[in-house]
């Protein structure tokens, strides 16, 4: 089978994020092993240099951090760098430092942590991982070393050996044995082992914790074991979610937190969410809650019921709706919550938000109302929303209502810059109003710089995939020149962290708002390339 879109760092990351009860599982933020097209002369890039959060309060600083990146002639990150203000000597403090090596396929492959020692003012060596990776690009070894002041050497603290197997089906199987360095008898020595299955479109089905068992010479679950378990249908869609531990004591696995089971229509469309708890008397999972949508002609959710399980009836029980009404542009005008009288069984709203759009179809006020104790609606709320000329959020304010004086208060605004054409944004400074005294200002200000960066071969150039808008907030599309071949979007934070991945097609556009403001870098995996971006998540 074909797995050239096997990325490594699904790997990588499948391998670092184990068992956080022991040294081992607190690995380095790893920055992101990219596969490099052919490369020409160097061209000319503006990339982010740096990342200022402040918090100031009539010109004094209470709260800060930095964020700073260097980059390689590829214009792959060498080093991060991530301070704190300290208010006390009024200056800039480390916290973390990374300092990255790729690779001549351009795949990380050595990573070192320095902290800072406040007494010398200066960043020191503390941790180090090198790794390993097979003729496919997968990651097989993981070795994680500590420095040694004393003897001014690396020392080992673990090591994650991996082997890939991939069945006739498409399945990928890895298997993950992890080592603890005994330095009194200088071997290593097993801790446990993780498999992790991934179904043919690299989505996780499976990712547990077994520790070896020496009297049995065989790998057993123990306390300590835990196990996740995903499903999805042919289209990729999850349909299920569950978390379990094993429980030593009636020697089984024991469920945690919710399972969640999704349902789709034939359009791909969600149509219902069941969630279910785990009842220790049965050790069996009970229902929960459920919610069910309902869409138009046009396929959007126009109305979502919540029921809750009843026992007693052993049934669900419809608690409350939301209605939706959306304007010709398919835009939403009115969003209300509905409460179930169950006297009177009939539907009451509580809450009603409604959206005002200007001639582009931009939000520019949504206006939240609640219900009061007389059985009204009162406008409690509301936020207003102006752009520039070139369509990018200016402006956005939060007013309140003020009971005493039935007028509205401003609660907070925001107020974002952006560089002359509009491409990049430069400041956004939040203010926040208490009583009459000056705001208490959150600010966020992003510098550039223009960088020589190794250019893509002329010939792949045009044919370079696309993300946009490069300072997005809910959605993200994708212009990947009309090409009928697979591409695997992922997106990581900062600190290398994956927080997305999604297999896309030319012209998708996809929901990203749950993710949290910051600056984001992306990976599109295609024909046998990875391409590499920058976005901001305003």
């Amino acid at each position: 089978m074909n797995r050239k879109f096997r990325d490594p760092f699904i790997m990588l990351a499948a391998v670092l994020g184990l068992f956080s009860t022991t040294i081992l599982f607190n690995p380095l933020s790893a920055q992101i092993p990219v596969a490099v097209p052919q490369r020409a002369a160097p061209v000319e890039r503006e990339l982010l240099d740096s990342l200022v959060y402040l918090e100031t309060y009539q010109g004094d600083i209470y709260n800060g951090d930095k964020e700073a990146w260097t980059y390689g002639s590829d214009g792959l990150t060498e080093q991060y760098s991530w301070y704190y203000w300290d208010t006390g000597t009024e200056a800039w403090k480390g916290r973390q430092r990374l300092d990255s090596t790729f690779n001549a396929s351009g795949r990380l492959s050595m990573l070192i942590k320095d902290r800072w020692d406040n007494q010398t003012g200066q960043w020191k060596q503390e941790r180090k991982s090198e790794l390993s990776y097979d003729s496919e690009g997968a990651l097989v070894l993981y070795v994680d070393y500590v420095w040694n002041a004393e003897t001014n050497e690396w020392v080992y603290i673990s090591k994650t050996e991996s082997t890939h197997a991939y069945t006739e089906t498409g399945m990928h199987i890895l298997i993950s044995i992890n080592y603890t360095y005994d330095n009194d008898n200088a071997t290593w020595v097993i801790h446990h082992q993780n498999e992790i299955n991934f179904d043919a479109n690299e989505k996780q089905t499976l990712y547990n914790a077994s520790f070896y068992d020496v009297e049995s010479s065989s790998w057993v679950f123990k306390t300590g074991s835990f196990m996740y378990e995903n499903a999805y249908n042919e289209q990729g869609q999850q349909t299920l979610r569950s978390y379990y531990i094993w429980d030593s004591g009636i020697n089984q696995w024991k469920g945690q937190g919710d399972l969640v089971e999704s349902g789709y229509d034939a359009n791909g469309q969600l149509t219902s969410v069941v969630t279910k708890a785990w009842d220790v008397s049965s050790n069996q999972w009970v229902n929960k809650g459920k919610t069910e949508n309902r869409y138009n002609d046009q396929e959007v959710v126009t109305e979502i019921l919540k029921a809750e399980w009843d026992m007693e009836e052993n049934g669900w029980v419809v608690v409350s709706k939301q209605a939706i009404l959306y304007n010709a542009h398919g835009n939403v005008l009115n969003d209300q919550l509905l409460l179930l009288d169950t006297l009177s069984k009939t539907w009451y709203t509580t809450t009603k938000d409604t959206f005002t759009y200007d001639l582009n179809n931009r939000e520019i006020l949504i206006e939240h109302w609640e219900r009061k104790d007389e059985g009204r609606l009162v406008l409690y709320n509301k936020r207003e929303t102006a752009y520039d000329t070139h369509g990018n959020v200016l402006l956005t304010t939060f007013s309140i209502l003020d009971v005493q004086s039935g007028t509205f208060v401003t609660s907070y605004d925001t107020r974002y810059t952006y560089n002359e054409s509009g491409e990049k944004l430069i400041e956004e400074a939040t203010a926040y109003y208490y009583d009459a005294g000056p705001p208490y200002i959150i600010k966020r200000t992003y510098y550039y710089s223009m960088h020589s960066v190794s250019s893509i071969d002329t010939e792949q150039e045009g044919q370079r995939p696309l993300v946009y808008p490069s300072i997005f907030t809910d959605q993200l599309s994708f212009q990947l020149n009309n090409t009928q071949k697979p591409c695997v979007f992922e997106l990581f934070n900062a600190q290398g962290q994956k927080v997305f991945s999604k297999r896309v097609d030319d012209a998708e556009a996809i929901n990203v708002a749950s993710l949290r403001r910051g600056v984001y870098v992306y990976t599109l995996s295609f024909d046998g390339n990875v391409f590499k971006g920058k976005i901001i998540k305003k």
